[in-house]
C-alpha cells in the first residue's frame, strides 16, 4: 500500500491547518470579522497585498511556532481589522518569547486601548517606551488613553512629546501610512486644550493642524490613528459659541 511521507515542516503546516483556529492564535468568536475583512480586501491590490502577508504568516507560524517575527506581524494585522482578542494572543506570545520586544507592547497595549482595558494599557505603553523612549507609537497611543481618561495635562505632555524631532513612528504593514501623517498630534494638542476649557489655544492648534494637506498617496492609517475629519466643525464652534 503506498504512503504519502510528509516533510517535517509540511506535516506541522498540515497539523496546524487541522486544529484552525486555536493552532493559529485566531479567537473563535472574531472568525467572522475576520472573513469578512478578508471577502472586502479581495476588491483592491493593497487588499490582497495584506492577504498574502496573512497567508505567509500563518505558515511561518505552522512550520516554527516560536517565529516572533511573524507573530508579531499576524499579531499586528489582526488589531488592524479588528481581531483585538486574537492580536493579544499573538503579540502576548511574542512577549513570552521576548520580553524586551518593544513593538509588542506597543501594539498590545492599543488592543487593550480599544477594549477600554486602560490600566493594562497604560502597564504596556508605559514599558514601550522605557524599552524605547522615542517610539512615536507608544507615545501617541498613550496620549490617546490620557484623553480617554480625561487626563488632558498628561495628554498634552505626551502630544507635544510627539512632535519632537527624534520621535519616529515606525508603519509595519504595506501602505499603511505612520499615526502622524495628517499633523494629528496638532489636532490631538487641540482636543486637550479644548478639554481644558482653553479655547484660543484650541482653535489656534485645530487650525495648524488643517495646513496639512494629504500626499495624495494611496494608503490607509492604523485604526488608532484616524484620519482627523471634524476639525473645522470644532474650530467653527469654537469661535461661535465661545466656549
Amino acid at each position: 500500500m503506498h504512503k504519502t511521507v510528509y516533510s517535517a515542516p509540511l506535516f506541522a503546516f498540515l497539523i496546524a491547518s487541522f486544529f484552525w483556529p486555536a493552532a493559529w492564535g485566531q479567537v473563535a468568536s472574531e472568525l467572522s470579522v475576520l472573513n469578512s475583512w478578508k471577502a472586502n480586501a479581495k476588491t483592491s491590490h493593497l487588499g490582497n497585498q495584506l492577504l498574502t502577508l496573512l497567508d505567509a504568516t500563518n505558515r511561518a507560524i505552522a512550520v516554527n511556532p516560536n517565529d516572533k517575527s511573524a507573530l508579531y506581524r499576524r499579531g499586528y494585522l489582526y488589531s488592524t481589522v479588528g481581531c483585538t482578542q486574537s492580536a493579544i494572543n499573538d503579540l502576548s506570545r511574542v512577549l513570552q518569547l521576548d520580553p524586551y520586544f518593544a513593538p509588542a507592547y506597543t501594539e498590545r497595549g492599543i488592543c487593550y486601548l480599544d477594549g477600554k482595558n486602560y490600566d493594562r494599557s497604560l502597564s504596556d505603553l508605559n514599558r514601550a517606551l522605557q524599552l524605547n523612549p522615542c517610539s512615536g507609537d507608544a507615545v501617541f497611543a498613550r496620549g490617546r488613553l490620557w484623553l480617554a481618561q480625561g487626563k488632558a495635562q498628561l495628554a498634552l505632555s505626551d502630544f507635544r512629546y510627539c512632535q519632537q524631532s527624534n520621535i519616529k513612528f515606525a508603519p509595519v504593514l504595506p501602505g499603511e501610512f505612520p499615526a502622524n501623517q495628517y499633523d494629528a498630534p496638532n489636532y490631538y494638542i487641540g482636543c486637550c486644550y479644548e478639554a481644558m476649557n482653553k479655547p484660543d489655544e484650541a482653535v489656534k492648534f485645530y487650525k495648524a493642524s488643517m495646513k496639512s494637506q494629504p500626499l495624495g498617496a494611496v494608503g490607509y492609517l492604523h485604526r488608532y490613528a484616524d484620519q482627523p475629519l471634524d476639525t473645522k466643525y470644532r474650530v467653527s464652534s469654537l469661535e461661535h459659541y465661545g466656549y
